[in-house]
């Protein structure tokens, strides 16, 4: 009877994990909310906002701009000629002259002159400091900013700040290399990154009639694959090294 209770007892992490749930879902706890602004400006007044890019954009196949992610960190009302400090993360729509200025293949050339103000392209990626210059509007319950003009901000000279800007032009570097393989390099590079921007579309078509369109998005799959090769290279270094890796 104890060896039988000892083996169906919950561990202690998934016990922690289902407490959670329990708290969370039922409404006792109530969950953060993930997009806010918070400011002295009232959302209407506000023009522009400065912050930092902190997940990588992604296009919306109907309209072809780009969202991302952004934590604001100063707000500023040209109606009212009103600048202060503000806080929160909001959803932040671009424009694709200005995103996909750097990007092989594309029509807008490294000036942005596609762009509606012609001020530039910008790096956007996750760590990218932007100034952005547009409206709120109504999304849901989210908080989005459309940008009407973007402008980039020298990136932080921290080391996390240098690190991301390492990542972005490695991630940029990586597309021109993988366009430059036509059609396997943009099969290649959904597969590892989820980005289907270069992927021919009759192989997309074909994936999406065979029910396997997931495998050409960003997943859990892709985590496992990487996951499984960490786990190949360095299983000679022993079981704990091993974990670290992976």
């Amino acid at each position: 009877m104890v060896e039988c209770s000892k083996k169906y007892r919950l561990r202690p992490v998934v016990a922690a994990a289902v407490i959670c749930a329990v708290f969370l879902y039922s409404g006792i706890i109530p969950a953060k909310k993930t997009y806010f602004y918070a400011g002295i400006i009232p959302k209407k007044n506000v023009t522009v906002l400065k912050g930092k890019v902190v997940s990588n954009p992604v296009k919306n196949a109907s309209t072809g701009s780009y969202t991302c992610d952004f934590r604001t960190e100063y707000a500023e009302s040209k109606t009212k000629g009103i600048k202060a400090e503000c806080r929160g993360t909001v959803r932040l729509v671009l424009p694709p002259a200005f995103v996909e200025a750097f990007f092989p293949g594309k029509l807008y050339s490294q000036s942005a002159a596609g762009s509606p103000s012609g001020s530039g392209a910008v790096l956007c990626d996750t760590g990218a400091v932007l100034e952005v210059t547009g409206a709120f509007f109504r999304n849901g319950g989210e908080e989005t900013f459309l940008a009407k003009n973007v402008r980039q901000l020298p990136w932080n000279t921290t080391i996390f700040g240098k690190i991301s800007r390492f990542r972005a032009l490695f991630r940029l570097k990586f597309r021109r290399i993988m366009f430059y393989w036509n059609e396997a390099g943009g099969l290649f590079l959904a597969l590892i990154s989820g980005i289907r921007e270069y992927t021919d579309q009759s192989a997309a078509d074909s994936f999406r009639r065979a029910g396997l369109s997931h495998i050409l998005a960003l997943s859990g799959m892709h985590l496992s694959l990487f996951s499984g090769i960490t786990a190949k290279i360095s299983h000679k270094t022993g079981k704990k090294a091993e974990f670290i890796f992976q």
